[in-house]
């Protein structure tokens, strides 16, 4: 029968790239449990497998040694099925097969279709059943996107049902239509270094505050950092950015889990757990201390080692803490003019070279958060060079400021890590422009007014970045020729993507048939003033209020969702 077949190519589906038999027995024991009869065997019609323990695990063993033989077992109930994927969205089952087995489900409808004609819009699911709802048009545009080796003037068409793009071409029609003839129309950007403080410090930024400020500056999507209060150590806290975030209905909104308990840096937190996830919901991205180096090598190495297992990234802030000894600012003429107790280059290098060496020994992914000393580009170069699995991001903040912004103690100028001197900025463009740098990142560090209006030895760490840094990057390195526009692009869209693995959760940074649609529409002609009085985020501390920019974002396109954008209305 119809049903039969579509029944069985929804287990297939389910069990796919799933061989792990503890996992097998238990899913096959709650089902049972609650299902008596669910398993059955066209060899053996009318077969009643009983929710006794090692029966259940036999018959998912069978299923994946004898399936080539050509024996059919299958659910003989949709009910069970519907049961079947309730449990694996708990974290039974790897978290790309719900969007498949949710499709096929959502299909019934169709189950009366010959089983080829099943299989052909399954192969399609996440996008064939919804392609009826309204549609978007970006009109004329010049769609720009490195990666996919797009630059022409055409159209992008958008289902905002399904949240994915229909078409990318000329002369394409859609319900709505928004023209962006002379405006850049590129894949969403992704910044993968922010803090939203919450929970713990609301009144500096909250999930709602910081994804609106997201959207605003031009961002679909950006990466949460743990140095909460309490931090992000465990799944339930994981769970609560995700449930936030989907409240807040504005970017793609992931955390990072901490690397050890409290981020104390003296106990590994639970990792595995993390990055499982629930429900619908992704689990921890990557992990990462931000704000604090992991002091101790052997936690370190086995930081690396369980967090391969899981393919995620070892992020580290890079800072040997008994160097920089709480100093305020670098290490130079500056401080020494100040009378300032400085914080050496040779802090974050040392950091960054022995995490090279742990990330090489367990084989694991490395990536270096906001670089800027030019000694720490010099050995993530060479790491590469030798084919270990590092990867590293800039902040604008690096590439465009130095401690020279340190002298009228300016607490706008005041960050760690620390900005530097001019040759270190040299070093990290380069690092840029060559690839030794993969991505661009905020680091967008949102304080209450009150806090940075303290005295500068006093006022805390940070600067706020996501509704600034895409228009002082295209006004000071790209109009200037030092930063080709592809690779700015490219360094917020598809470099930050691969540094983190997120194309497993759904972001590709790609302007695609069937991908996602998440877009960011850019003005490169607007001429404005930076007013941080109209931020959406609730803090102010950001250096570069009050300069003259060319060049802003106008739309956020997050899941086919439009978002006004900062550069629209200045």
């Amino acid at each position: 029968m119809a049903q039969d077949k579509y029944i069985e190519h929804i287990m297939e589906v389910l069990l796919e790239n799933d061989n792990n038999p503890l996992r097998q027995k238990e899913i096959a024991d709650r089902i049972a449990v609650k299902y008596p009869g669910i398993f059955g065997n066209s060899k053996t019609p009318g077969n009643t497998i009983s929710s006794n323990m090692s029966t259940n695990q036999k018959w998912f063993s069978d299923f994946h040694r004898e399936e080539k033989k050509g024996l059919q077992y299958k659910f003989i109930s949709l009910e069970g099925l519907e049961y079947a994927l309730r449990y694996a969205q708990k974290g039974y089952y790897f978290p790309h097969l719900e969007t498949k087995i949710k499709a096929l489900i959502e299909a019934q409808s169709d189950i009366a279709k010959p089983t080829n004609e099943i299989m052909t819009a399954t192969a399609d699911a996440t996008t064939a059943s919804k392609t009826n709802g309204p549609t978007l048009l970006l009109r004329s545009g010049r769609i720009f996107d490195p990666t996919s080796h797009l630059d022409f003037v055409g159209d992008v068409l958008i289902d905002q049902a399904s949240g994915t793009i229909l078409d990318i071409g000329a002369n394409l029609s859609g319900d709505r239509v928004i023209e962006c003839s002379g405006k850049l129309v590129c894949p969403g950007f992704v910044d993968i270094h922010v803090h939203f403080r919450e929970p713990g410090n609301g009144a500096k930024e909250t999930i709602a505050t910081g994804s609106a400020a997201a959207v605003h500056g031009g961002f679909s999507t950006v990466v949460v950092m743990p140095n909460t209060d309490p931090p992000l150590d465990n799944p339930a806290s994981i769970a609560y950015q995700y449930l936030q975030a989907k409240n807040a209905g504005k970017a793609r909104v992931f955390p990072m889990g901490c690397i050890t308990k409290g981020r104390a840096g003296q106990e590994l937190a639970e990792l595995g757990l993390m990055s499982r996830g629930s429900g619908n919901q992704h689990g921890a991205v990557a992990f990462t201390d931000d704000g604090a180096a992991v002091p101790g090598s052997q936690i370190m190495r086995s930081a690396f080692e369980y967090a391969n297992a899981l393919d995620r990234v070892i992020v580290e802030h890079c800072e040997d803490h008994d160097l920089s000894n709480g100093a305020i600012m670098h290490e130079g003429k500056i401080s020494a003019a100040l009378g300032i107790n400085g914080y050496p280059s040779a802090a974050e290098e040392l950091i960054v070279a022995r995490d090279i060496r742990l990330a090489k020994l367990a084989n694991a992914r490395f990536h270096v958060s906001h670089i800027s000393a030019k000694g720490a580009v010099g050995l993530v170069r060479e790491a590469k060079a030798k084919d270990i699995r590092v990867t590293a991001e800039v902040s604008p903040h690096h590439l465009l400021l130095t401690d020279e912004g340190c002298r009228n103690f300016d607490t706008n100028f005041k960050m760690n890590p620390p900005l530097r001197e001019q040759s270190d900025i040299e070093a990290c463009l380069e690092g840029l422009l060559d690839g030794t740098i993969d991505c661009l990142a905020s680091d967008h560090a949102p304080h209450t007014s009150e806090e940075k209006a303290r005295e500068f030895v006093d006022a805390p760490n940070g600067i706020i970045g996501l509704e600034s840094n895409i228009a002082v990057l295209l006004t000071k390195l790209v109009a200037t020729g030092k930063l080709p526009l592809a690779r700015f692009v490219e360094a917020w869209t598809s470099a930050a993507v691969r540094c983190l693995g997120l194309d497993k959760f759904g972001v590709t940074g790609k302007l695609e048939k069937g991908g996602p649609a998440d877009v960011t529409v850019i003005d490169l002609g607007k001429e404005w003033t930076m007013d941080a009085s109209v931020f959406k985020s609730k803090a102010r501390n950001c250096p570069f209020n009050g300069w003259k920019l060319k060049g802003a974002p106008i739309y956020t396109i997050v899941g086919g969702v439009v978002h006004e954008a900062i550069g629209l209305h200045e």
